[in-house]
């Protein structure tokens, strides 16, 4: 993040856009989710932290913070900061996600939709083979049928030979 930051100055906006565009692509969804479930953790902890800094701050001098609790509470108040600069990627994240997720939704439906007409092809082919199948056993019985018809033409035609 830093080096885009420091490139932002230089680069155009045009530029800037396709980075980030290019950035979310690259992105893994799950990654994505599991990111902003540790930021919606860290940052409802801080929050929580920075209630419990003011509350302590606000009390009577009488009651100190001791150095672990200060470190907790500035380790937590680092990582909100620290969290605020990605926070501003999130609208464009979620924007992307959801066109993602309707490109996904409709691969999904291609996908169903191209396994129905393998499966029609297929009982195609099959009844296609059966066809066929069918049509050699009947040229077979005609052939066997014409051979029986030229044997009894062929007598016939002795019969009336001899009987001439």
């Amino acid at each position: 993040l830093e080096a885009t930051t420091t490139d932002a100055a230089s680069t155009s906006l045009l530029e800037r856009l396709n980075d980030a565009e290019r950035l979310t692509k690259e992105m893994d969804m799950k990654e994505v989710d599991k990111l902003a479930a540790k930021a919606k953790v860290v940052r409802s902890d801080l929050e929580a932290a920075a209630r419990a800094r003011q509350k302590l701050a606000s009390s009577s001098s009488s009651s100190r913070v001791n150095d672990e609790d200060g470190r907790t509470l500035t380790a937590l108040h680092t990582h909100l900061v620290e969290l605020e600069g990605i926070s501003t990627y999130l609208p464009a994240l979620t924007v992307r996600l959801t066109e993602l997720a309707s490109l996904h939704s409709n691969a999904a439906e291609f996908g169903e939709r191209l396994n129905i007409c393998e499966e029609a092809v297929n009982r195609s082919e099959k009844l296609l083979d059966s066809v066929e199948t069918s049509l050699k056993k009947m040229e077979e019985g005609w052939k066997g049928n014409m051979e029986v018809v030229e044997s009894n033409v062929n007598r016939l035609d002795e019969m009336l030979k001899g009987s001439l």
